[in-house]
């Protein structure tokens, strides 16, 4: 009698991760027009699902390869990251950590990261 396996209550297991978003009443209000204009509504979630999908199945990959800044924006930003690196290690150094301790070190590492990459990337 006890060799029977209990059903288990529930949902069943599934490889997925649940995803919280907040949207705007008007994006809300378009999901919603779209959905009611289907024969067979979809639920929201389903119909978020669609637009993720379609979308990152047309997502054309090779014009992420263009650069859209100009060569005076990436010197503009540069410039930007380096000053925000000197603001970010003086305020460090006021409080008596070194540049690279602390969440302001991490910071600094993250631009400098960046600033490593947009000059990799500008000089291919």
């Amino acid at each position: 009698m006890n060799d029977l396996k209990r059903k288990k209550i529930g949902r069943p297991k599934v490889e997925s991760e649940a995803v919280n978003i907040r949207c705007e009443q008007r994006l809300l209000a378009e999901i919603d027009s779209w959905r009611s204009a289907r024969d067979c509504p979809p639920s929201r979630q389903e119909a978020m699902r669609y637009f993720a999908t379609k979308f990152l199945s047309e997502w054309d990959v090779s014009k992420e390869d263009e650069d859209p800044m100009t060569k005076s924006e990436r010197q503009l930003l540069l410039m930007l990251a380096q000053f925000a690196v000197t603001d970010i290690t003086k305020q460090l150094m006021e409080a008596g950590m070194a540049p690279d301790q602390g969440r302001g070190g991490a910071t600094i590492r993250k631009i400098s990261e960046l600033v490593t990459q947009i000059n990799t990337e500008a000089s291919t």
